[in-house]
């Protein structure tokens, strides 16, 4: 499983306290990634993002910190960023979990979230 981060300050040890397990003991099972938004374009986050799943060819993904993510771009390129990672995720059959601190669908109507994600 591929764990990639945007919340800024989080670390492996951070991941251990909350799986309430050395990371280290899954044998490999678990890659953690950190990035910061701060210091990325959503191009490059892009090519990183490829670069990552094309190197560890997960099967399990969680992508953690969309609200992160949000707080750094604008609404349009944050849910491009997403559309991208989830589009490059279902292509490769990687099952994919997206935790934010709050929805970020929010005020979105039914038909304005499917033509988001679907395209």
């Amino acid at each position: 499983m591929l764990c990639l981060s945007f919340a800024i300050g989080r670390t492996g040890g951070d991941y251990s306290r909350i799986m309430g397990r050395d990371p280290t003991t899954l044998g490999g099972r678990l890659k953690i990634v950190s990035l910061s938004p701060r210091l990325l374009t959503s191009g490059t986050i892009h090519t990183t993002y490829m670069d990552l799943i094309e190197r560890h060819r997960p099967r399990r993904m969680v992508l953690d910190g969309a609200s992160t993510l949000e707080r750094h771009y604008s609404r349009e390129d944050f849910l491009e960023i997403l559309r991208s990672m989830v589009h490059a995720n279902k292509s490769r059959r990687i099952t994919t979990v997206i935790t934010s601190l709050h929805g970020f669908m929010r005020g979105m109507k039914r038909q304005e979230l499917v033509r988001s994600w679907i395209r």
